[in-house]
């Protein structure tokens, strides 16, 4: 080929590893601008629910709730046993079903420890709460059955949020953690101020949260 052939020939010729970064640019800017915005709804939703529920019940309802039963028993488990996970998922590239099904595996693993860690809390929070009738006590025994129903619906969906996470896909998880902590605030509002239903509301918001994210 003659010099302007050849010029002509590799103008012509497509570049097609250049718009990869472009995409993976894109695709990072779309998924971090997903998860800010579901961060503020879920901040401003827990923040409305908060208030809310807490200019009906009294401070040591609340208190119970949110830290005993949410904070400790709900999500101390899960955060000690699934955020390693979370970590090793940003790092692993999904090749295939072999990688997605180690990944599956490894998750499978921590969820014997984090039920046992469950049951430990629970059996914690129980002697150590404060005396009260019999009424009170069933009531609080509930709250504490449907917070471990909770735990293990989130150790569940963890293997999904895991392969989610490796693919990058931000989108989908902003949609169903918001759609999820939406739930969860809705339902703690409807049982506390509609149905007064004390602490065990929070714990039926903690099994809605969980319930919407294995549905989606």
């Amino acid at each position: 080929l003659s010099s302007p052939q050849r010029g002509r020939r590799l103008r012509n010729t497509p570049l097609p590893a250049m718009a990869a970064p472009r995409d993976v640019v894109g695709s990072a800017a779309s998924g971090f601008f997903s998860l800010f915005s579901a961060s503020l709804i879920a901040k401003a939703a827990s923040f409305a629910s908060t208030v809310a529920i807490a200019r009906t019940v009294g401070r040591a309802t609340l208190g119970v709730g949110t830290l005993q039963l949410d904070e400790l028993l709900f999500l101390g488990p899960l955060v000690m046993t699934r955020d390693g996970l979370r970590k090793v998922a940003y790092r692993i590239n999904d090749d295939g079903a072999d990688a997605a099904q180690s990944l599956v595996n490894l998750c499978w693993i921590t969820v014997p420890v984090a039920v046992g860690l469950g049951l430990v809390g629970a059996r914690s929070l129980w002697f150590n709460r404060t005396a009260g009738d019999a009424s009170a006590d069933a009531r609080f025994a509930r709250a504490i059955a449907y917070t471990l129903v909770a735990l293990v619906l989130a150790m569940v969906h963890e293997p999904a949020f895991l392969l989610t996470q490796s693919r990058m896909d931000q989108r989908f998880r902003a949609r169903c953690e918001t759609a999820a902590v939406l739930v969860k605030c809705m339902v703690m509002v409807l049982g506390v101020v509609l149905l007064s239903g004390g602490i065990e509301a929070f714990a039926a918001g903690n099994v809605g949260y969980a319930g919407v994210l294995c549905l989606l």
